[in-house]
């Protein structure tokens, strides 16, 4: 999903051959993944590593758990406390926020990381050639963070606070960094 959005919004490339190219990318990986699925050696790791484990019920029961605190308790039961009150972690960012900030908390976050996504990409569409690129992977690594967060407790992710803050950057500040454009003779 990352891939695809970085992909979007390269800027050398005009739209309509980078969405006939995804889409033909999407349509050979989807026959790939298809063939891969029904070689018999693919198939069975496929099953065991996509299959329901033991340890799975434990953590969907403690996710469970951890939005039943937070439903019960609207501010939450304080940072940190999710692993000490619950079986174990809760592996998912979503569940430990709202089990330890409560609504307003989860409500919180989640809005900012949305409006954090919002800012990279309209710097992303709106920002000079020059720096478009890095606004581009702070989106698409964005992207790719909410979706991980569902399955990882990404909240102690240093690169994961560093890229909701480069997402405000400015572009004057990031150019300050880069080196100027290198001009050829006669263009």
């Amino acid at each position: 999903m990352a891939s695809a959005c970085y992909f979007l919004f390269i800027s050398n490339i005009p739209i309509k051959k980078r969405v006939i190219t995804l889409l033909l990318c999407l349509i050979a990986g989807t026959f790939l993944l298809f063939y891969l699925g029904n070689t018999p050696l693919i198939a069975n790791l496929l099953n065991e590593r996509l299959g329901m484990q033991n340890y799975d019920t434990e953590r969907f029961s403690t996710q469970k758990a951890a939005f039943e605190a937070g439903f019960s308790n609207l501010i939450g039961m304080g940072p940190g406390q999710s692993d000490e009150n619950l079986e174990m972690s809760t592996h998912s960012l979503y569940a430990r926020l709202f089990a330890e900030n409560g609504l307003i908390g989860f409500l919180s976050f989640f809005v900012f990381f949305i409006l954090s996504m919002l800012q990279a990409l309209k710097r992303t569409l709106r920002s000079s050639y020059q720096v478009r690129g890095l606004y581009s992977i702070i989106f698409a690594s964005l992207v790719g963070l909410i979706f991980n967060s569902l399955f990882i407790d990404t909240l102690h992710w240093r690169h994961f606070w560093l890229l909701l803050a480069l997402a405000w950057c400015a572009e004057e500040e990031i150019n300050e960094g880069m080196p100027e454009p290198i001009k050829i003779k006669g263009r």
